[in-house]
């Protein structure tokens, strides 16, 4: 009997030790993780451009594979480079605030650029300039609301990052289609 009153006594106490490390509205069987502390705008911001760059870096490898023209193919080149730079800073940023991004693109970027890859070699050139224009300009925009956060780190890493995507977009408007 003092076995049994000893095994519960040692369950009751294991069970409020577990209560007070947890946080409310915390689901205690995932592996615990100090919360991010970041807004839902910065934490939004830090999906959005390491999922650009994800997509930047796959774009920049059909356009060296897909391409026709030899300049498409260096700038595929300069995209892999420079959005896997990007990407490796967005990630360390989002490791610092305890912040766990996506390992993918998104399903919609992922459709766009499997439509994208279809594409004969004429057709993927037009494609992909309009597509990666299109996704630079949105990324500019991105990246210049980001400056105005309130998070140091976060505003000074997207002031960093944009005459990098400027040039980017300078580059590809430059190519002959």
């Amino acid at each position: 009997m003092k076995k049994i009153i000893v095994i519960i006594t040692c369950s009751f106490m294991f069970i409020n030790h577990l209560k007070a490390a947890i946080q409310p509205g915390e689901n205690p069987i995932k592996t615990h993780r100090p919360r991010s502390i970041l807004t839902t705008q910065e934490a939004g911001f830090l999906i959005n451009a390491a999922d650009a760059c994800m997509m930047g870096i796959k774009e920049g490898r059909s356009a060296k594979s897909k391409s026709g023209n030899a300049v498409i193919r260096n700038y595929g080149e300069l995209m892999i480079k420079e959005n896997t730079l990007i990407l490796s800073r967005v990630r360390k940023l989002a490791n610092d605030k305890k912040f766990i991004l996506p390992s993918a693109i998104n399903k919609e970027k992922l459709a766009a650029l499997t439509q994208l890859n279809s594409n004969n070699k004429k057709e993927f050139d037009k494609k992909f300039i309009g597509m990666t224009k299109a996704d630079y300009k949105k990324d500019l925009r991105e990246f210049k609301r980001a400056t105005r956060f309130n998070n140091k780190q976060i505003s000074i890493f997207a002031s960093e990052q944009l005459p990098v995507l400027q040039s980017q977009l300078d580059k590809l408007r430059a190519i002959k289609k």
